[in-house]
């Protein structure tokens, strides 16, 4: 009897700092409340109208850190960074992941009134919140990423593309055309680009999208650059139209032809002939 009840009284002092662990977990649990929803970020729960929620693991995550974060912009770069770290992953999967949480905390409407979208940047939590409050940074782009200047060099940075052909399903090319264009601008030896990282950061510390002149003038001061491009893609008939500038110049030049990557590479071309064509290196 006497070696049950130490054994008994072991196995009690054994679960202790277990329970003790439970209980600071619980004491420290993270509770905002928004909408018709009650997030619970230690247990994992979503709760709307009080029942709970079935949601994908990586979607919850990304209302996570967009609760969390809500005092500014997270880009599109920072949510692949945080949320799905070292996978090889397309930023398409964001707006999947952000569409399966707009469903699940019910906010479907035409004009989004919990998270709002910022074009060619990232999203936003705009709902009032009741709950700890947001542990937001603002991301400053750190030099040390920035890339190595070469003598004779010019840095090079471009927004990111606009997609106006009316077709949603284009809506890649604002990051994706606009990456395959900035790697071949930096695979040659006389310009340099920013990484992409970097320039969403930039723009994420703008509280809305902004007008072309306001994010130009952020890109040239946060990342030390002197030109900026800015690309509005659009359908003509059955051609794409690509329409540049290099700001602050304000002279747009168009391209067309049937297919964006070859006519990505045609703006590489242009880029480079005019940036050393009229001497601004």
């Amino acid at each position: 009897m006497v070696q049950e009840t130490a054994q008994e009284l072991a196995q009690e002092l054994a679960q202790e700092p277990v329970k003790q662990r439970v209980k600071e977990a619980v004491r420290q649990e993270r509770v905002y409340r928004f909408g018709r929803c009650e997030l619970r970020v230690a247990r994992r729960e979503l709760l709307v109208d009080g029942a709970v929620q079935l949601v994908e693991p990586k979607a919850f995550d990304v209302l996570v850190f967009l609760i969390e974060q809500r005092a500014r912009v997270v880009s599109k770069v920072e949510l692949l960074d945080r949320v799905w770290k070292n996978q090889f992953v397309s930023v398409g999967v964001i707006a999947r992941a952000v569409m399966k949480v707009r469903q699940a905390i019910r906010d479907r409407g035409e004009v989004p009134t919990l998270i709002g979208t910022v074009p060619r940047v990232g999203y936003r939590f705009i709902g009032e919140v009741d709950g700890p409050a947001g542990r937001a940074t603002l991301p400053m782009p750190p030099r040390s990423v920035m890339p190595s200047m070469r003598p004779g060099t010019v840095l090079l940075a471009l927004l990111p593309f606009e997609n106006q052909t009316g077709q949603p399903e284009m809506d890649w090319i604002e990051l994706g055309l606009m990456s395959m264009v900035a790697k071949s601008l930096s695979d040659g030896s006389r310009v340099s680009v920013p990484p992409i990282a970097s320039l969403l950061s930039a723009l994420g510390t703008l509280s809305g999208p902004g007008q072309v002149e306001e994010r130009v003038g952020l890109v040239r001061e946060l990342l030390k650059v002197r030109q900026v491009v800015h690309v509005v893609v659009a359908r003509e008939g059955s051609d794409y139209v690509l329409d540049y500038s290099i700001l602050p110049q304000a002279a747009f030049h168009r391209l067309r032809g049937p297919d964006l990557i070859p006519l990505s590479g045609l703006l590489v071309w242009a880029l480079e002939a005019a940036m050393f064509s009229v001497g601004l290196d």
